[in-house]
């Protein structure tokens, strides 16, 4: 497409999910796997309580979050992501870095903003197309074609159930949950051409041990 072109999408810079689970997708995607423990100090004074604490004081020393903070000293895991946000952390993690600089995207409602070549980078990658493809739904129609149980899935989205199905069922599936992300991260760095996965074959086998070390799948 070429970017003058009249039939640009948006990119729908202000739909978002919590940051909290953006980072969780951000460390499976970049193939880092869900750390165990906090390794180091993030900086932030919100995140200490946080169930996503260990993967953002990871992607912090990384320099993933710089610019995008949403406070000072503060990550605030469980306000919203914006898209825009989550398209630079994870170009940062797939590529090592940032962009070189663009002056004009393929999208309508990112120019002059500094992150237009993370945005226009992650398009360049497979992984958006705009709001014709939102991650969200593709995230959702591949649990549905694949198998995966409905309500692992919608709790993967944090979509909430009935008050119904509340009073019975509690479990937060959070085993379930990381199993998946497990899953959709291999499904996204699949569409990655391999010239560009940085050598992500001991990362991948440490996903994998890491996978093995919390028994069976729980998705079946």
């Amino acid at each position: 497409m070429a970017l003058g072109s009249t039939n640009r999408r948006s990119a729908c810079r202000t739909r978002a999910t919590t940051r909290g689970l953006a980072v969780a997708l951000v460390a499976a995607a970049a193939t880092l796997g869900l750390a165990t423990t906090a390794t180091a100090q993030s900086g932030f004074t919100d995140t200490a309580s946080s169930i996503h604490r260990a993967d953002i004081e990871t992607l912090t020393a990384k320099g993933l979050f710089e610019g995008t903070e949403c406070a000072d000293e503060q990550f605030c895991p469980n306000k919203p992501a914006k898209r825009w946000a989550v398209a630079v952390w994870l170009v940062r993690a797939l590529d090592g870095g940032d962009p070189p600089p663009l002056d004009e995207s393929r999208f309508t409602d990112v120019d002059d903003e500094w992150w237009l070549p993370h945005v226009e980078r992650l398009a360049q990658l497979g992984v958006t197309a705009g709001c014709r493809t939102e991650p969200r739904a593709s995230f959702r129609t591949w649990c549905a074609e694949t198998g995966v149980r409905r309500e692992v899935a919608e709790a993967a989205l944090a979509h909430t159930a009935g008050a119904v199905e509340r009073a019975y069922q509690r479990s937060d599936l959070l085993a379930a949950r990381r199993a998946l992300m497990d899953d959709w991260a291999r499904v996204l760095v699949s569409a990655i051409p391999r010239s560009r996965r940085h050598d992500t074959t001991p990362q991948l086998a440490i996903m994998r041990d890491k996978s093995r070390a919390r028994g069976p799948s729980t998705r079946q």
